[in-house]
């Protein structure tokens, strides 16, 4: 039951990434930021979903809001270097003009405080532990990270797979080593919070654009 809702789920991503590719349709503040909450939703129902149990929530926390600032930065470094790559750099180019869609309030609102939470119940609370529990956590790890950059391939969108490759590896970690998702809830929500408000100089337009990496 639990593996039918997972193979569910990440198809309804999947569909929805495509949909969100085509110009003129959905778009990543409405269709993936819904999808992100059924994430959670699911992950909350079918799943006993654990914060942080080989650390104090403190400590979580703390390693989270360290760990997002250097994983923003880190970020930043390889954007301004892969940009220097055309195609790169017209991914980035249509990743801030689709980041403009909404104001930066509603954008951190939506993508913080329900998009973050919802993806990292399910791929690193559900989707890595049930996997975990199965073989081995760091096969869980792996198979969280295998399923989660495929989804987000499914973008068509470069900085979007990169992102997920790293911010992928970095939240996975972190839940594999505090026991629990707190860690990765706030790193993620720092760096996403950070690459919407202060997004990476390269591939701006006149006005200042905000980049939309990956929830």
């Amino acid at each position: 039951m639990r593996l039918t809702l997972i193979i569910v789920v990440v198809f309804a991503e999947v569909v929805s990434w495509r949909i969100v590719a085509r110009p003129g349709r959905a778009t990543e503040w409405n269709l993936m930021v819904g999808v992100s909450v059924l994430q959670g939703v699911v992950a909350l129902v079918a799943w006993h979903v654990d914060l942080s149990t080989d650390a104090a929530p403190a400590v979580a926390i703390a390693v989270g809001l360290v760990s997002g600032a250097v994983l923003y930065a880190g970020t930043r470094v390889f954007v301004g270097v892969a940009v220097r790559w055309p195609v790169f750099r017209a991914h980035v180019a249509d990743r801030y003009e689709r980041a403009r869609q909404v104001p930066l309030p509603l954008a951190l609102a939506l993508a913080v405080l329900l998009a973050v939470p919802g993806e990292e119940l399910f791929w690193r609370g559900f989707v890595q532990e049930l996997a975990g529990n199965h073989s081995s956590e760091v096969m869980g790890a792996a198979v969280a990270l295998a399923g989660y950059i495929g989804v987000n391939a499914a973008s068509g969108s470069l900085p979007l797979v990169a992102a997920a490759v790293v911010g992928g590896l970095t939240w996975g970690g972190l839940t594999l080593f505090t026991g629990g998702i707190l860690a990765a809830i706030v790193c993620h929500g720092v760096w996403t919070g950070l690459m919407l408000a202060h997004p990476p100089s390269a591939g701006r337009a006149d006005t200042e654009p905000r980049e939309m990496m990956p929830l």
